[in-house]
């Protein structure tokens, strides 16, 4: 018998799933992070490389440099763009899932 699973899976983020999504996000080959969809944007989690893509040392630089939100890893002149994408995305998107490119300034003051 083959059944599908249709039900949308929810993740808890807690200090067992932490672990296994660090695992995971190391093995990607680019930067990943995860932040709180709210006003304050707080960073939540954030894998290696995006230390190296922002020019950062550990992750104490990389939480201040950014501040340690959302907002802190978008180019200023990008971010109302960006901000406007992503509502649009997620209020169209039935799993709530959005996409967006924007710039960077690294910490050498470099704009990516």
């Amino acid at each position: 018998m083959n059944t599908r699973y249709t039900e949308e899976l929810e993740l808890e983020l807690n200090e067992h799933t932490i672990p296994v999504i660090e695992q995971i996000s190391e093995g990607m080959p680019g930067g990943f992070f995860i932040y709180h969809a709210d006003d304050n944007e707080e960073l939540i989690f954030f894998n290696k490389a995006m230390l190296r893509i922002f020019g950062c040392d550990s992750k104490e630089e990389f939480r201040q440099f950014t501040g340690n939100t959302f907002r802190g890893i978008v180019h200023p002149e990008d971010y109302g763009q960006v901000e406007k994408s992503i509502e649009k995305q997620v209020r169209n998107s039935f799993y709530h899932l959005d996409y967006v490119e924007y710039r960077i300034i690294r910490k050498d003051g470099m704009i990516r």
